[in-house]
């Protein structure tokens, strides 16, 4: 699941970059699920770590906090 949707992401950004150069994108991320550590959460957190990369091209913007090891973290994301 996790190659899946990242790929999925990044495949998005591309088209939407490639047909709209001047587009900014603002990626928030997946919010976890259940109460308590499990595999799915697990499993969320690394997918919006990987997102949260996406955000080095200066179109991208991530509201996603690489290192948040349970909720994605609203941050800026103006720059």
């Amino acid at each position: 699941m996790e190659r899946t949707s990242v790929d999925g992401v990044q495949k998005n950004i591309q088209e939407i970059l490639a047909r709209s150069p001047k587009t900014r994108i603002i990626l928030h991320g997946i919010f976890p699920r259940g109460e308590k550590p499990s595999p799915e959460r697990e499993a969320i957190t690394a997918i919006n770590r990987q997102i949260a990369g996406f955000a080095e091209d200066k179109r991208v913007s991530s509201s996603i906090s690489a290192t948040s090891s349970s909720s994605p973290t609203v941050r800026s994301a103006l720059r």
